[in-house]
This record gives structure tokens, C-alpha cells and sequence, in this order.
């Protein structure tokens, strides 16, 4: 099964039945219970997650073995009665791979490569968040009587700035802290390794010269490049591999 269509073999219900999920027995009775459910309504999961942490309690993913049969359970869950009288789910098809599916259908490697990018995705989005609430706390007037916040009359809120390290993948790589002694050539040779590799544009004036950008034909090519390269030390500098900014 390619692996752009594994994102469909998991169904996603928001919020079930939150106010009951504080320890991990009943997280696991939560997942035994969806697990009847799913099996009552003729469709056989292959995994079940419960998420319990702070921003994400009562979210749950049910993992089927193909799309077709997450399709399914889709159409027979959404809005199904999960407390008599009470909450009903409300479901919708996964945006991403679960671990189960891609470990299931996938080479090791595909695996493993799929792991990365969804650390990296996590890590991307909380320093997205770190950044903007950094940037609500830089924007709120004190009162300077209380040192408390004012609530009114608040400046607009600055675009969060997403680090470097962070910012979302493509196929234009940012090189910085190169050694005195590269010049384009000895670039290419680093950066001409990984799938399609297009060329390097050194930097010659300006207060970014001595840097250079990576382009490749797609972002696979520079992801593995820059996860090779970045902080790779040569002679006395660490390199800097970052992916260019939109824009």
C-alpha cells in the first residue's frame, strides 16, 4: 500500500468522554470498550490509542487494516450514542499515518523515516506554540501597580517567528557556518549525494554572503540532507543546515 494512502486507514474521533480518562486504567478501559464497540458494528480494528495528556484528553484514533474498512467504520461511528442520553462521536479520517499502519504495510526503513517526521513535526509545532505564546507575553502591557497584565487596550499580537530549526520542510535548504576553505565545488560534492540534488547557489555579497542555498528537485532529497548534515562539524565550524524560509 503506498504510503500517502495509510493516512485513511485511521479514524479520528474528537474528544471521548474526557472527564473520565485520569489514569491510565481507565484509558485502557476506554480503548477495550471502543475496541466492542468497533467489533459489534463487524469492523476489526488493528490498533486502538487513547490520549489522555492535557491538549489532546479524550482523543482517539481506531486503526483498521485498510481504508475501505475505516471508511466504514466512519460512516457507522459518527454520531453513534456513546453515553445513553449523552455524548455522541464525531469522527472524521485521519490526516497522517498511524506507528501500526506504517510498521504493518511499510519497509523498516519507511518506518524509521516516517518516525523522524513525526518528531520533527511535533517538535515544529511546539516551538510554533512556545514562540507564539512568547510573543502574547512581549505584546501585554503591565499594569505597574500590580505587575498584572492589562486586558484592555492590548496591542495587536506580532506573528509568533518560528525558529530556524523549526520551520516546515522544502526543497531549498539555508547553509550557514560553511568552512572558510569550501567553495562551491566541495559543496556540491557534500550535498550531490542525496536524491535529487539540483544545485548550489553561493552567496557572494550582502550580510548573508559566505552562505549558500541547496536546491533539490523535491523535499525527500533535502530532508535527508539536511537530517545528514545539519551540525555536521568540518575543521573548526559547525554547519547550519536549515530549510529556506517561505517567502
Amino acid at each position: 500500500m503506498d504510503y500517502n494512502s495509510l493516512a485513511a486507514c485511521t479514524l479520528y474521533i474528537k474528544r471521548v468522554d474526557p472527564e473520565r480518562l485520569n489514569s491510565e486504567a481507565q484509558v485502557q478501559a476506554l480503548r477495550e470498550r471502543l475496541n466492542l464497540i468497533a467489533e459489534e458494528l463487524e469492523t476489526h480494528p488493528v490498533d486502538i490509542i487513547v490520549k489522555r495528556s492535557l491538549k489532546r484528553k479524550g482523543q482517539a484514533f481506531i486503526v483498521y487494516a485498510d481504508p475501505a474498512e475505516a471508511a466504514t467504520a466512519k460512516d457507522l461511528l459518527d454520531g453513534f450514542e456513546f453515553t445513553p442520553g449523552g455524548r455522541t462521536l464525531v469522527c472524521e479520517l485521519a490526516r497522517t499515518p498511524s506507528d501500526a499502519v506504517v510498521k504493518r504495510f511499510c519497509s523498516e526503513e519507511q518506518y524509521n523515516e516516517h518516525l523522524k517526521k513525526r518528531k520533527y513535526e511535533k517538535e515544529r509545532r511546539q516551538a510554533a506554540e512556545d514562540a507564539e505564546q512568547q510573543a502574547r507575553k512581549r505584546a501585554a502591557p503591565e499594569d505597574t501597580t500590580s505587575g498584572l497584565p492589562l486586558k484592555a487596550h492590548k496591542p495587536a499580537v506580532k506573528q509568533a517567528v518560528v525558529p530556524d530549526e523549526y520551520l516546515p520542510p522544502n526543497n531549498v535548504l539555508f547553509v550557514r557556518e560553511i568552512p572558510d576553505e569550501y567553495d562551491e565545488d566541495a559543496l556540491v560534492a557534500m550535498f550531490n549525494r542525496y536524491a535529487g540534488f539540483r544545485e548550489v547557489r553561493m552567496i557572494t555579497a550582502g550580510r548573508f554572503a559566505g552562505n549558500a542555498f541547496v536546491e533539490y528537485d523535491g523535499n525527500d532529497g533535502a530532508i535527508s540532507a539536511r537530517e545528514a548534515l545539519n551540525g555536521r562539524t568540518v575543521g573548526a565550524k559547525t554547519m547550519k543546515v536549515t530549510y529556506q524560509k517561505a517567502g
